[in-house]
């Protein structure tokens, strides 16, 4: 027996619904269980992080205990459109797929910070269109159930820092010997330039180098929060 069309649609929207939105659903529980990498940036291991699962002893910063000019860090370094967007950059992706069609190959992604939140939370590192294309969906429902802060305040408490260094709170303590609340300007700066190298400016920090890359990528995330 033939299946109408608009069925056939109603189908489809459900079990899209059914495939995505529990990803956006899941954070207001308040309890996330994911999959870090371990240093060796192969295999992973369990890790548990929210306002709820806090109560369970597991590590997570409230948004209220994050300095502002640490948002604004994470911000400038990983996302500086941020606030104006809907979770995707699209002008950016549409960039990054000529990139990618010239070369042949995956070598950007344009993702924004909510991506990755939803990449690091969710997915694996693994560079495919149809990872992308599951991150880049994840981010719009993600954008349009949360506040621009929650997201902020679960990317920090997400994020890897170093090697196997995930969220602000343990960076804090890591790098710095103190706790979130009392981060500075320039602390906030060094964990935000992390961000695109964690593993390798992370280790170099701890033995007391800082790379060129990282000066560099440090002055210019420090200058734009100056102005």
């Amino acid at each position: 027996m033939e299946i109408e069309k608009p069925k056939i649609i109603r189908i489809l929207i459900f079990l899209f619904l059914i495939y995505f939105i529990p990803w956006v659903l899941v954070l207001y529980s308040g309890i996330l269980i994911y999959f870090p990498y371990s240093k060796n940036g192969s295999s992973r291991y369990i890790r548990f992080t929210g306002p709820v699962a806090s109560y369970l002893g597991a590590d997570w910063t409230s948004s209220k205990e994050i300095p502002k000019v640490c948002k604004l860090a994470m911000v400038a370094a990983e996302d500086s459109e941020f606030f104006q967007h809907n979770g995707i950059h699209i002008s950016s992706i549409i960039s990054s797929i000529k990139e990618n069609y010239r070369n042949k190959r995956i070598i950007s992604g344009a993702s924004t910070l909510t991506q990755q939140l939803i990449k690091n939370a969710f997915l694996s590192r693994n560079k495919t269109y149809f990872r992308k294309s599951r991150e880049i969906i994840g981010a719009i429902l993600l954008d349009l159930f949360y506040s621009k802060d929650s997201i902020l305040t679960w990317y920090v408490n997400v994020v890897e820092f170093g090697p196997e260094i995930y969220g602000i709170k343990e960076a804090s303590k890591v790098y710095f010997k103190k706790s979130v609340k009392d981060l500075n300007k320039r602390d906030c700066v060094v964990l935000a330039t992390f961000l695109t190298r964690p593993i390798y400016f992370g280790s170099s920090y701890l033995k007391g180098q800082q790379p060129l890359g990282f000066q560099r990528r440090f002055h210019r995330i420090f200058i734009s929060l100056s102005n």
